[in-house]
């Protein structure tokens, strides 16, 4: 089969602009997974407490002093930690979200389970923050220990 000049020409444009899309789509790729917005930046860590002990139904306040560089949400997954039996309780995924840009201060209230036993404990978080459609940043953020009392009777 003789290829004409024409189809010849034709051919030499349709592969360079096909090596040339796949290049940017390449750049593209690379771009999306490994350069994007920075997770937050914890300035205090451990995460303060206003008490050192609670009892079940008790409302513990957080301060959290954090510098945020992007203002994507970010979905929450909260965890209570036994400290002497590693035991983990998980409490319900948060999605929050229009929070600010820059270094701020939060003070955050939780209640503190009734189906907690007594113990000392922490708080995790573990915060996904959803950078584009290929990546997640993932920071872990902890509370100082504080301990959890015997139900008072009433």
């Amino acid at each position: 089969m003789i290829i004409s000049s024409g189809n010849h020409r034709f051919m030499n444009i349709a592969s360079a602009l096909i090596l040339f899309l796949a290049f940017l789509g390449i750049l593209l790729f690379s771009y999306l997974l490994f350069f994007d917005d920075n997770p937050p930046i914890v300035v205090n860590g451990p995460l303060l407490l206003d008490n050192s002990s609670y009892y079940a139904g008790e409302v513990m306040l957080i301060e959290a002093d954090i510098c945020r560089n992007t203002t994507s949400g970010a979905t929450l997954h909260p965890t209570f930690v036994n400290l002497s039996t590693n035991q983990l309780f998980d409490a319900a995924p948060v999605y929050v979200d229009n929070l600010p840009k820059g270094c701020h201060v939060s003070v955050i209230s939780v209640t503190v389970p009734h189906f907690l036993p007594p113990g000392t404990y922490i708080r995790r978080v573990r915060a996904r923050y959803e950078v584009n459609f290929l990546t997640d940043r993932v920071v872990e953020l902890e509370t100082e220990e504080f301990e959890v009392l015997e139900r008072r009777e009433r």
